[in-house]
């Protein structure tokens, strides 16, 4: 272990916690001198929660009232960034960033039957 990795591991936040607050688990490696990180959460209770939701939809609602479209983690985003190279905080990334949400593949972020 060289003394870049060591003083790394001492004095990173990512190497003194396992899991973050919201649950996502930041890990990294080293190779070829570039430190990666992963991040990952377990997503399966922001589904069941947007599945009962969809299920739920129109028992309680009233017309003109604003609706909740999605719920999606902090790891999907992040996921969608480096697939795609669209970074969820820059606001003129957002538009391409909401069609790559609506498509089917993250469909089961919605939290509405509703065309979105």
């Amino acid at each position: 272990m060289d003394a870049h990795t060591e003083n790394l591991e001492t004095s990173s936040p990512v190497a003194d916690r396992d899991e973050t607050a919201d649950g996502k688990r930041i890990t990294y490696h080293e190779e070829d001198g570039k430190i990666h990180l992963r991040y990952t959460a377990d997503v399966e209770g922001v589904l069941k929660l947007n599945h009962e939701q969809r299920v739920a939809e129109g028992s309680c609602s009233r017309i003109g009232e604003f609706h909740q479209t999605m719920r999606v983690p902090e790891v999907v985003l992040l996921d969608i960034k480096f697939r795609y190279g669209w970074d969820f905080m820059k606001p003129e990334h957002w538009p391409f960033v909401k069609k790559i949400l609506k498509g089917p593949e993250y469909a089961a972020f919605r939290t509405t039957n509703r065309v979105i």
